[in-house]
């Protein structure tokens, strides 16, 4: 089970350097619908990754924390067809959203060891480590090459 915990962190860094709250999924979805700047896209990766974190921590068995994970696989690719339209390339002053990526960066960290730490808590059974992966997997292939 170590090893897709480790693949899936492989897997959530790789999504959120391609161009990446706490709150309910619809906030979620608002959070992805209102971003104009790079900073609203910092933030709306950290409130895709708290909701997770909050889901993860909560579980009480493998399937909850699978769930949470496709829920963080869908959000991602929402995201991430929300990002495609915008243009981001005239922004010069990246310090500017300092604030907001260190949001980013607490909330990929408390992901980490959420993950890590209820991976360690719970048993998955041969049928939901496949299912686990066919959600990494899932996440990975949308993450350009």
């Amino acid at each position: 089970m170590k090893k897709i915990f480790v693949a899936l962190m492989a897997v959530l860094v790789l999504a959120s350097c391609g161009g990446d709250k706490k709150g309910s999924s619809s906030s979620v979805s608002a959070v992805i619908e209102n971003i104009k700047t790079p900073g609203d896209y910092f933030l709306a990766v950290a409130t895709i990754q708290d909701r997770c974190s909050d889901r993860v921590d909560k579980a009480k068995n493998a399937d909850e924390i699978i769930d949470a994970v496709d829920e963080l696989t869908t959000n991602t690719l929402e995201l991430k067809e929300k990002i495609l339209g915008l243009d981001f390339s005239s922004t010069k002053n990246m310090d500017a959203y300092e604030s907001e990526g260190r949001k980013y960066a607490a909330s990929t960290e408390r992901l980490r060891v959420t993950l890590n730490e209820k991976g360690r808590q719970i048993e998955f059974t041969p049928e939901q480590q496949q299912k686990f992966v066919q959600v990494l997997q899932k996440m990975y292939n949308s993450v350009p090459q």
